[in-house]
C-alpha cells in the first residue's frame, strides 16, 4: 500500500510524505513514511521505518501513521485531483 501527502498546492519540488506498507525479502514487512521536497524515484529521506511482523499488523500501523500525518495537515494526494 501506499499513499503520497501533501500540505500546500502540489506542485514541483513542494515538501511532501509518502507512507508504504510493503514486504522486502530481507527485512520483511515494515511501514516506511518517506519525506523531502525533490519529486522523483529515490529522491526521499527515509522519516520512519516500522519493523512488523505481518500485513495486518502493518496495516495498523500504517493506519496510525495515517491518522498522525492528517492530524499534522497532510493531505492525501491523488494524482488526477482538480484544483480550485
Amino acid at each position: 500500500m501506499i499513499q503520497a501527502f501533501y500540505q500546500s498546492k502540489p506542485v514541483q519540488d513542494t515538501p511532501y510524505r509518502e507512507l508504504v506498507l510493503a514486504h522486502d525479502e530481507g527485512k520483511g514487512w515494515h511501514v516506511l513514511l518517506l519525506g523531502g521536497t525533490e519529486w522523483g524515484k529515490g529522491k526521499s529521506t527515509v522519516l520512519r521505518d516500522e519493523s512488523v511482523k505481518d500485513f495486518d499488523e502493518g496495516s495498523i500501523v500504517y493506519d496510525n501513521i495515517y491518522e498522525e500525518l492528517m492530524a499534522a495537515s497532510w493531505k492525501p494526494y491523488a494524482p488526477y485531483e482538480t484544483w480550485d
